[in-house]
């Protein structure tokens, strides 16, 4: 993901896969059902009624299907394209790349979910090699289309003599007595569709020879956007007279959060003698919103206005919510090293959070360290030289 200095090299490439349910589950032959179910009445003394289609005679009793093979039976299919474009010299590199993916699913119906990112990447150093700035950027969108419910209960849940769901022109077969037909959840979509953007930029100056600055910041968006559907005239059987009116819904949910972070530093290094010391002093300053909306709504005058909350009877909202959050702070760090044996680390912050009380909203902390590598010492040496490293 870094870019490769060198002759500018460009990078265009496919591929492909493919998934299916590798084992489904054992279950019964029409004759083995029937004769389960038959065996059901007896034990309980009762003969089949007109609602028992697939016992009474209504049914074949001479066809036999797996519905597993035909709700969780396709072949799902995954496609993969990417392309890249990277190079530069030993200043300043590059790198941009492409991606796209999709894949379908095992379930019936045009499913599909779909993926696109694209990567920047971007480096750069001074000839004289005091400045050097770093910039990486990638957004992604992802597409998703999916059946709202899951099919392998019905799979292995419909009497294996049940006529097939759909009619010679296509249509929904609704003659399935107290059977619902499944294919009917097709009608009942999910879709979501999210954004998510992340960059960070890195930069660093010698200002002199042991005086050295740094700034990193980064900022982040991300984006949800999910709803599902139920359009009664497309789900329930004509002949029910559902009114759409009555019990079309949809369900939405819009989510959203984002952050950006700045942090400049300066880092001071110095040797003498057998002596070495390290100062530090920064800042950070860091700011994140999010928030979101669960929402439904029912009872619209026609599905085509389904998609449409103003056109619904009656709406709930179930959450809502704004959270801002913001957070800076001050800080220093002196590390004294003599000798590579001793060594004195003295710290100080000041942060500052809109979490904290609003009485409080700033705090002092502070700390000191010591440390002995005694490990180094002479006597060690003589004494205990199979010791490798020892602190205290």
């Amino acid at each position: 993901r870094k870019a490769a200095i060198g002759k500018t090299r460009y990078e265009v490439g496919y591929n492909a896969g493919f998934s299916t349910i590798s084992r489904y589950m054992k279950v019964m032959n029409t004759e083995e059902y029937l004769q389960m179910r038959e065996e059901g009445f007896a034990n309980d003394g009762k003969t089949p009624t007109a609602t028992d289609l697939d016992i009474n005679g209504t049914w074949d009793k001479s066809r036999n299907k797996d519905w597993q093979k035909e709700l969780v039976g396709k072949t799902a299919r995954r496609n993969r394209y990417f392309a890249s474009i990277s190079g530069g010299s030993q200043r300043t590199s590059f790198l941009l790349k492409g991606t796209f993916e999709d894949e379908t699913t095992v379930s019936p119906g045009k499913m599909k979910y779909g993926r696109g990112s694209a990567l920047v990447n971007l480096n750069h150093k001074s000839g004289d090699n005091k400045f050097s700035a770093n910039f990486s950027a990638i957004y992604s969108t992802d597409n998703n289309n999916a059946v709202a419910r899951d099919f392998y209960g019905f799979a292995i849940s419909l009497p294996p003599n049940m006529p097939e769901l759909r009619m010679p022109d296509g249509s929904l077969n609704w003659n399935l007595g107290p059977k619902e037909n499944p294919l009917r959840y097709l009608q009942q979509q999910y879709e979501s569709h999210a954004k998510n953007l992340n960059a960070n930029l890195n930069l660093e100056y010698k200002i002199l020879k042991d005086l050295e600055a740094r700034l990193s910041a980064g900022y982040s968006d991300y984006r949800l956007d999910e709803q599902m559907v139920e359009p009664v005239s497309l789900m329930y059987n004509p002949a029910s007279n559902i009114s759409s009116s009555a019990n079309s819904s949809t369900y939405a949910n819009v989510a959203s959060r984002g952050s950006w972070n700045f942090e400049p530093q300066l880092n001071y290094g110095k040797e003498f003698g057998r002596s070495s010391i390290q100062l530090l002093a920064g800042m950070t300053f860091l700011k994140s919103t999010s928030g979101g909306t669960t929402r439904s709504a029912s009872g619209f005058p026609s599905d085509y206005l389904i998609y449409n909350f103003k056109a619904a009877l009656n709406t709930n909202i179930y959450s809502a919510d704004d959270v801002k959050y913001a957070y800076s702070a001050g800080f220093g760090r002196l590390n004294y090293n003599y000798d590579g044996r001793y060594i004195l680390n003295l710290t100080a912050r000041r942060d500052a959070s809109s979490r904290f009380g609003p009485d409080n909203r700033s705090a002092n902390f502070a700390a000191i360290g010591g440390a002995w590598i005694f490990s180094k010492e002479k006597f060690i040496d003589r004494h205990l030289p199979f010791l490798n490293f020892g602190k205290l």
